[in-house]
């Protein structure tokens, strides 16, 4: 087990992430509504706006807003 793989969504607070947060991401791939997204720590990363870009692409994202089961960031 890694540490990313440690978090449990299913666990109450704390979030492995907060607004404002920059994480790196290893984009894993897209939505349904089209956002690329990866994750950190078990919690799935929404990343918005971000046009161009490889499954298994390393991208430094900012954390935008936190909800309970996923993220949402733009890239920096």
């Amino acid at each position: 087990m890694t540490v990313e793989d440690s978090w449990d969504i299913n666990a109450s607070k704390p979030q492995p992430v907060h607004v404002g947060d920059e994480v790196k991401l290893s984009v894993r791939g897209t939505g349904s509504k089209g956002d690329f997204y990866g994750t950190h720590m078990g919690l799935i990363i929404f990343i918005r706006n971000l046009k161009k870009c490889s499954v298994g692409e390393q991208v430094s994202v900012r954390i935008a807003e936190v909800r309970d089961k996923c993220a949402f960031a733009e890239k920096v």
